[in-house]
């Protein structure tokens, strides 16, 4: 064999044998959960404890006539996008969750009686190890993720739990989170990069624009938020002022863009500006000042994190 015919069969080897899907063989299902039965899709747009009760069933044109708790049977994969790194395994099917049911005792889905499950929205948040901050991840392809339901079978169930431990710890107050993002502008029209809000001054356009979002029971304690802000301007560079509740909590400087053929077709700063809040009504607001004529300005995102009470 000469060398350049061993190349080829080198380079395949270790492509074959370098690959974690040649130490073990992945086994598939046959065929999907779906192929038999009858089922009913959920849409769910952000994370949360879901109830399903007998009006919701009947509205679904479900007969709930002798209905047994048993055979509710609940799957779904949660949300989020599917991993991009092609060495993942992600389940090929769809995968069934445990749910909670009272039925009062009777076996029977009657009367007052409900189910509840957990389930994830499209977007998911992730947290850094190491400065311990909570970041947003947008799915980019959907608003909404899809759980299914069926009746038949044996039904995947929360076990119940007994701790007869004695409690050593309150707690009274949680950390949330919220972000804005929509994706409406793409720049080069190509690629998965995309923004949002528009600021300018041409015909039709605005320069500022005003978020109102509520934290029921936020408590006076250190909040913060991020911005990730984008400027298209020439010769001088532009400024973002942020705004909370009218109260100027910082500004964000973004330099001019180049005339090069290969420069930034817009200038981007991410931003993490401090506050305390006394208000559950939080007013923010973003105003762009030109740096010169026909200067564009474009919001990608901003979070808000803060601490409120806890109350059931």
């Amino acid at each position: 064999m000469t060398l350049l015919k061993r190349i080829p069969w080198l380079i395949t080897c270790l492509l074959v044998f370098s690959s974690p899907a040649s130490f073990s063989q992945r086994s598939y299902s046959a065929s999907s959960v779906l192929a038999t039965g009858n089922w009913y899709r959920l849409a769910i747009n952000e994370p949360g404890v879901y109830r399903i009760d007998l009006p919701y069933l009947n509205k679904s044109g479900i007969n709930t006539a002798n209905l047994s708790t048993n055979s509710f049977r609940l799957f779904g994969n949660g949300g989020g996008m599917l991993a991009e790194d092609p060495f993942t395994s992600p389940a090929d099917d769809l995968v069934e969750n445990a749910v909670f049911i009272e039925d009062g005792g009777d076996g029977f889905i009657n009367g007052n009686d409900y189910i509840l499950f957990y389930a994830n929205g499209p977007h998911r948040w992730i947290t850094d190890p190491t400065t311990r901050r909570f970041s947003h991840v947008r799915s980019l392809y959907s608003d909404e993720s899809y759980y299914y339901f069926s009746f038949g079978g044996t039904g995947k169930r929360i076990p119940a739990s007994i701790n007869t431990a004695t409690p050593n710890v309150e707690i009274s107050a949680f950390d949330d989170h919220y972000f804005h993002e929509l994706d409406t502008v793409n720049f080069l029209s190509s690629g998965k990069q995309w923004f949002g809000e528009e600021f300018s001054n041409s015909p039709g356009k605005s320069l500022s624009r005003t978020f109102n979002i509520s934290f029921p029971n936020i408590l006076q304690v250190p909040g913060s938020i991020s911005t990730n802000l984008l400027a298209r301007s020439f010769n001088t560079g532009s400024r973002f002022s942020v705004r909370l509740n009218n109260q100027l909590l910082g500004q964000v400087d973004l330099p001019a863009v180049g005339n090069g053929i290969y420069e930034a077709f817009a200038k981007i700063q991410r931003t993490e500006l401090a506050f305390t809040a006394g208000n559950p009504a939080l007013s923010l607001t973003l105003e762009y000042t030109p740096g010169s004529i026909n200067s564009q300005g474009w919001l990608d995102w901003f979070e808000i994190s803060v601490r409120r009470e806890l109350s059931i």
